[in-house]
């Protein structure tokens, strides 16, 4: 497996562009500046404290699903595959990057591709379970708030809450049976010219489905410490926008402004643009425009793109390189 660096340097260089001139788009649009004299120690220190605890309680549910694939590393480097995953998914469209780049990193520990494919994949349908049992709550209790557009996606979204849960059925139910599976397609790929990478490619799907299948039979207390560990990460992502709108002085109620920032966090993952630049900033700003004074808007979405994005992205960046830097120094030894 490969990991094309140069590749991820372009991406934050368009990510730097776009989300300068998503930021300035905000300020035109509503015709605002930000108001850094708003900015006070207790508020930087607060947000620079969550950032750590932001990282660790990451860590800590991607700990907890290693473990249950029997993948045991030092949690220091789990810490480490998060911040770059995070990073990396920062800075590529869809948020997607963050998933392979920690394949890679798991792969040059040792763990096989198919087995680090099967963790992150549990790791982004554990997020996903999350996202698609809350949302379609939190929009119903908020309509009042969103725009038509909003609105209209509001009325999709059981229908892919139930796609998505019968996706899933599916995949659990093949994890189940995958022997039989990989055994036809092994069976088809001998006959055809690529048959070496095709047999290469159902070794490591078996590995992969292997893998879920671990972890569905881990039993229910695994299974939901696993969803209790990234419930409790989630929703204090959420609490970042809490904690600003407190500090500038505004009495919203704390799980009325998490459900405000959980609506522009789902936008994001519709984003086409590395890190969803444009699309967070712009459904941030609408959101938070109904309840935040104009004077304060542009500051609100700065800071929370500046604590949940831009911080991590710049150190997660810094340790990928480094890493990245480490294991060619490995292999050419």
């Amino acid at each position: 497996m490969t990991f094309k660096i140069r590749k991820y340097i372009y991406y934050i260089v368009v990510f730097i562009i776009l989300s300068s001139a998503s930021l300035w788009a905000v300020q035109h649009f509503f015709n605002l500046e930000v108001d850094f004299s708003r900015l006070s120690m207790p508020l930087i220190s607060a947000l620079c404290g969550m950032v750590v605890v932001y990282v660790l309680l990451d860590a800590l549910r991607f700990y907890w699903i290693l473990g249950i694939m029997d993948i045991h590393l030092p949690y220091s480097e789990i810490v480490k595959l998060v911040v770059i995953g995070t990073s990396v998914s920062n800075i590529t469209p869809f948020l997607a990057g963050g998933s392979i780049a920690q394949i890679y990193l798991l792969n040059k520990q040792g763990v096989s591709i198919g087995r680090a494919t099967a963790a992150t994949s549990v790791r982004a349908v554990l997020a996903s379970t999350f996202f698609f049992s809350v949302l379609p709550i939190v929009f119903y209790y908020n309509a009042d708030i969103l725009g038509d557009a909003f609105q209209k996606i509001s009325h999709y979204l059981p229908w892919i809450t139930l796609g998505y849960a019968l996706w899933t059925t599916i995949i659990i139910v093949v994890s189940f049976h995958h022997q039989w599976l990989i055994g036809k397609f092994k069976h088809f790929a001998v006959k055809r010219r690529k048959a070496e990478k095709l047999l290469h490619l159902a070794d490591e799907a078996s590995v992969f489905l292997d893998g879920m299948r671990i972890f569905l039979k881990s039993g229910m207390r695994n299974i939901t410490g696993a969803l209790l560990t990234t419930s409790v990460h989630f929703v204090f992502v959420f609490l970042f926008s809490v904690v600003i709108v407190g500090f500038l002085g505004y009495q919203i109620a704390p799980y009325q402004t998490a459900a405000y920032q959980m609506m522009a966090h789902f936008v994001m993952y519709f984003g086409f643009t590395p890190g969803a630049s444009g699309f967070a900033e712009g459904s941030f700003a609408y959101i938070f425009s109904k309840v935040v004074q104009p004077d304060d808007l542009a500051l609100v979405v700065f800071l929370w793109r500046f604590s949940t994005v831009y911080v991590i992205t710049a150190i997660g960046f810094v340790v990928m390189l480094i890493e990245v830097y480490r294991h060619r120094i490995r292999s050419s030894a």
